[in-house]
Order: C-alpha cells, then sequence, then structure tokens
C-alpha cells in the first residue's frame, strides 16, 4: 500500500490495515501494529514517515495521522501512541525532518506538525490544488500547486511565503528533494 520505512535496525511494511516489522539475526519479532477491525479494510496507508528510531507517522488516504512506537511491555510491539484527524482525505506524500512532519490534504491545506506530539505548528491554505509531494529541508516547505508555481514556505513563521516562482515543467513535477 506504501513504501517500506526504517525504523532503527528495523524496516516497516505497510500492509493492508496493517504495519509489519521486519526481523532476523540479532533483531526479534515485534507484533506488528493493526488498525481496529471496523478500520482494516476501508483505510489505506497513503505513506509511512520515519521520525527515529522507536516512532514513525502513519498516514491513511482518509486523513488519518498516527504515530506508532515500538513499544516493550507486555512484549515488543508497534502501538498507537496519538492519532489526529486533518477532515480530508491526503492524496500526494509528505514528509518529515527536524522533529516536523508537513502533510498536505486534498482541501489545499498544508500543515506542519510536530513529530513527537502530532501538534499543529502552523496550516496554509491554498487557491489551487496541491499536485505534488510537500517537502520539508531545514525550515523551508516547497509546495507545488495546479496553476503551475512552486512555493517556498517558512515553516519557523506560520508558512508565509519565502519565494514562489513559476515552473514550467510541462505537467511534470519535482524529481526529488529539493
Amino acid at each position: 500500500q506504501a513504501a517500506p520505512v526504517a525504523m532503527g535496525e528495523r524496516c516497516l511494511f505497510p500492509g493492508a490495515g496493517k504495519l509489519f516489522a521486519s526481523y532476523g539475526p540479532g533483531v526479534p519479532r515485534m507484533q506488528e501494529f493493526a488498525l481496529p477491525s471496523d478500520q482494516a479494510e476501508e483505510a489505506r496507508w497513503r505513506q509511512v514517515l520515519p521520525v527515529d528510531s522507536t516512532n514513525v507517522v502513519a498516514v491513511t488516504e482518509s486523513g488519518q495521522v498516527l504515530q506508532i512506537r515500538q513499544q516493550t511491555n507486555p512484549r515488543s510491539h508497534l502501538g498507537e501512541v496519538s492519532r489526529i484527524d486533518l477532515g480530508a482525505a491526503v492524496d500526494v506524500e509528505g514528509d518529515s525532518g527536524d522533529g516536523r512532519l508537513v502533510i498536505a490534504d486534498a482541501e489545499r491545506r498544508v500543515r506542519v506538525l510536530d513529530a513527537a506530539t502530532l501538534d499543529s505548528r502552523a496550516e496554509r491554505q491554498f487557491e489551487s490544488a496541491i499536485t505534488s509531494r510537500v517537502w520539508i529541508v531545514e525550515s523551508n516547505v516547497f509546495v507545488e500547486t495546479a496553476d503551475g508555481t512552486c512555493h517556498c514556505l517558512d515553516a519557523d513563521n506560520d508558512l508565509n511565503t519565502k519565494w514562489d516562482a513559476g515552473l514550467d515543467l510541462n505537467g511534470d513535477s519535482l524529481a526529488d528533494r529539493p
């Protein structure tokens, strides 16, 4: 459903309603994380973002954002620590870095969240649809919109504009992290 992501010595693999953890020599088995049964069949993972060696944030296509942590009591397992609902679908991938997450939703909103708590740090609404993955590099948030503009926003200053540039990409998007 989504790309695997590293969490410490493990790799997490998103599957239908679950996150599976790798194991092998020196890395014992860990019980997977499973969404509640009433959500497992409908929910699809949009993305899993790394936070640190014991935490990831999983994002569903419907706009649920879950902080998942490796826990050891009563046995090694992946457990949900917190959850927020964005109130809109997520149709592009987000990014993580320096203790922050940046996520865009189908309602043309970009949000910066604290990676440890999922608390909102900033939010901005766009007039045009967000058409490609959003990126965070240091305090810079990069957003491409349907009007052919690349926006560089300041994550430390309420997502105020640092600069905007028209892109002539003929329907393509930036290839990778700026």
